[in-house]
């Protein structure tokens, strides 16, 4: 049996699709009402303005945006890859005495220590519905949370075959 689960990439990045278009677009929308402002022209749905605000973008940038905005826009784009670098490669681990997140070989989260005490429960959101999303893991002193919806079907199968194990 494996001991290391990756979450599922489709299930992991929904959020980080939705902030970085959306931060796409708002950075876009304030740059252009910026070119429109400096330029003192008037939107109209004449594409013509458009088409020249993307020329002015490509062939001076530094005259036609907004410095404050870029340094904001550029530092959410770089807080968006860093946290798409190290979720890509968090990894749940499991093993006969504890369980906890890594990133590579560095702990990420409280090791939770698999005991005799240790109870499971099986957590169904909504509760009608036969699949389990949850498994929550009590000890006498600590907590452990594992949400099954980040995985993807064989994976969790089998965190749950060696949860059942242990």
């Amino acid at each position: 049996m494996k001991e290391q689960f990756r979450p599922a990439l489709s299930v992991q990045y929904q959020p980080l699709h939705f902030w970085v278009l959306y931060t796409l677009i708002c950075y876009l929308s304030y740059q252009f009402h910026f070119y429109l402002k400096t330029t003192q022209q008037e939107w109209s749905f004449d594409l013509s303005v458009f088409n020249d605000w993307v020329i002015a973008l490509i062939q001076h940038p530094i005259d036609i945006t907004d410095a404050y905005v870029n340094a904001f826009t550029l530092l959410m784009i770089l807080y968006v890859f860093i946290w798409h670098s190290i979720s890509r490669r968090k990894v749940l681990i499991i093993n006969y005495h504890n369980i906890y997140w890594s990133i590579g070989k560095f702990r990420i989260s409280q090791t939770f220590q698999l005991n005799l005490d240790t109870k499971i429960q099986y957590i169904q959101i909504p509760p009608h519905e036969p699949t389990i999303h949850l498994i929550r893991l009590k000890n006498q002193h600590q907590e452990f949370t594992i949400n099954l919806e980040q995985f993807e079907s064989r994976d969790r199968e089998e965190i749950q075959q060696r949860l059942q194990i242990l």
